[in-house]
């Protein structure tokens, strides 16, 4: 979409003008989340990662979620932010959601090229799973997309929506198994982490780079999740879309 791609290098622009350090930041992000990490999970709680050096197990679960992150940070106001283009132009008010994802892929990319880097700075090799990347870099980009049209619409109407985003992430980073693994959570407890369809993509993610076993139950339930998040948002869009001009 044409439109999507011109709102999205805007948005990449915006997000770095008047910026010391510029895209710098998009390194230094996910490099400061892993120190925090390995010295609280690694250092104090002695996280057992069956036998993947924690830098390298925490690095994959920090490129999505830098990513996620980004994207619902910013894409929920991708509406109420762009009032003039709601209410007088007749473009596809979806693109600049779809164009809120698109600007923050930079922000999973680099985290990616870091991880792949220090992948083989270990000397722990690559495998022929890698080339799933791509798919599951695609299912993390349409599951985002959704959360963040749906957040998005929903703001239009509710503005409280943009304040309780940020508690949404800051529970979602400890409720998603980011900086631990799911065979270190408590039985019970591991059951309600598989049903955020995030535990899911983090688990295909390191599949897919560090050739880590993923869990299929994990997999199975956010495979689902995405497919009833993806309606459900759409449907929440098209029924509050008709009124943003009117409540924007």
């Amino acid at each position: 979409m044409p439109a999507a791609w011109v709102l999205a290098q805007r948005d990449f622009k915006v997000l770095y003008k008047q910026s010391a350090l510029g895209p710098l930041w998009l390194a230094i992000q996910p490099l400061g989340i892993l120190g925090a990490f390995t010295v609280v999970f690694s250092g104090v709680a002695d996280i057992e990662t069956s036998g993947v050096p924690y830098p390298l197990f925490a690095l994959v679960g920090i490129s999505v979620w830098t990513f996620v992150s980004a994207c619902l940070a910013t894409g929920t106001r991708c509406f109420t932010r762009s009032k003039r283009l709601v209410r007088l132009t007749n473009a596809p008010r979806s693109a600049l959601a779809i164009a809120a994802v698109t600007s923050a892929l930079p922000q999973l990319a680099v985290p990616v090229v870091l991880t792949l880097a220090a992948v083989l700075a270990f000397g722990e090799g690559l495998g022929l799973e890698l080339l799933a990347l791509p798919l599951v870099a695609l299912w993390l980009y349409g599951l985002t997309l959704a959360v963040t049209l749906a957040l998005g619409a929903l703001n239009v109407r509710f503005r409280d929506v943009s304040s309780f985003v940020p508690f949404l992430l800051q529970g979602g980073l400890f409720l998603s198994p980011i900086a631990y693994p799911l065979s270190e959570v408590p039985n019970g407890l591991d059951t309600v982490l598989k049903l955020n369809p995030i535990t899911g993509v983090v688990e295909a993610w390191r599949w897919s780079i560090l050739g880590s076993p993923a869990d299929g139950l994990a997999l199975a339930l956010a495979g689902a999740g995405t497919l009833v998040i993806a309606f459900a948002s759409w449907m929440i869009f098209v029924r509050l879309e008709v009124r943003f001009a009117d409540v924007i």
